[in-house]
């Protein structure tokens, strides 16, 4: 630009006559200063605003990113708090050794509500309760709404309570179930006591998702077969039989209950998943 200017200014025009060159040149030295002064200060205005665009950009670049720091910032101490705020249970089977202060204390530190029951009132059960809140989001029930029937030993509501975070995890959002407790109740075929005349089982029967969905054992544990391992990858299996399934085998594998018995066992079991404690044992019997 400077230089087509120059080029215009010092061109004479057409029939110039030479003795009028000084005066000339005069003339056009003056106008050719003049745009040059014009160029000067278009040069730094122009400058100035790009000085200032790569300013505000950079402040921008800074603003963002001090931003996204207050953020990641404001989240980790939330996540942080979440975490906190559960209090942290003994792992798998240890539950089960609990003496009744350990696990009442336990549940009462977890903010679990809870009506202890006299002794008197359940005679083979050594800490019966009634659970009267949700556990970490979940709840339990009986099926047939039998209060008796959902009364549980301390040690069986601290395994639900730790089992909670995975159904929860899962969408669950409450538990039915045909009973935990049932007085004289025995092992089919034997004579032997069950789980249940302690209140240290837990016969698992519909979960209730937070979308408002029911899955029914009965109905959507999927690919049933007799003596198959229950806790074996099913590729075939719809979602419902898949949610089902990794729910019961992720208490198995964190060793939440030694008895597990599913529908692959029998046909007592087709409706149920049976969940029970078993204290002071190494071995677990999952079916």
């Amino acid at each position: 630009m400077l230089a087509l200017g120059l080029r215009h200014f010092r061109s004479a025009p057409p029939n110039f006559d030479p003795r009028q060159r000084a005066p000339f040149d005069r003339f056009m030295g003056s106008q050719f200063r003049g745009q040059l002064a014009c160029v000067s200060l278009l040069a730094m205005l122009c400058g100035c605003c790009t000085a200032r665009a790569q300013s505000l950009a950079s402040l921008g670049t800074t603003t963002r990113a001090r931003a996204l720091a207050d953020a990641r910032s404001t989240e980790r101490p939330a996540r942080q708090r979440r975490g906190s705020n559960r209090v942290a249970l003994p792992s798998g089977r240890q539950i089960a050794l609990l003496s009744f202060r350990e696990c009442r204390r336990l549940l009462e530190r977890s903010r679990v509500q809870f009506e202890a029951v006299p002794g008197d009132a359940a005679p083979r059960v050594h800490e019966p309760v009634y659970l009267l809140s949700p556990l970490s989001g979940v709840s339990f029930g009986p099926k047939n709404g039998i209060t008796e029937h959902g009364m549980v030993d301390c040690r069986l509501a601290l395994a639900l309570l730790a089992w909670a975070p995975i159904l929860e995890g899962a969408g669950v959002v409450k538990v039915e179930h045909y009973s935990t407790y049932r007085p004289g109740a025995r092992v089919a075929r034997t004579s032997k006591s069950s789980g249940h005349s302690r209140a240290m089982a837990i016969d698992a029967a519909r979960f209730h998702l937070r979308n408002g969905q029911v899955l029914d054992v009965d109905m959507d544990w999927d690919e049933r077969e007799r003596g198959g391992d229950p806790c074996k990858l099913r590729k075939r299996e719809d979602d419902a039989g898949k949610l089902l399934r990794r729910v019961v085998c992720e208490a198995v594998a964190q060793d939440l209950f030694q008895v597990v018995i599913t529908p692959h066992h029998d046909r007592a079991h087709q409706n149920h998943v049976h969940l029970e404690l078993v204290p002071d044992v190494d071995w677990s019997f999952v079916r």
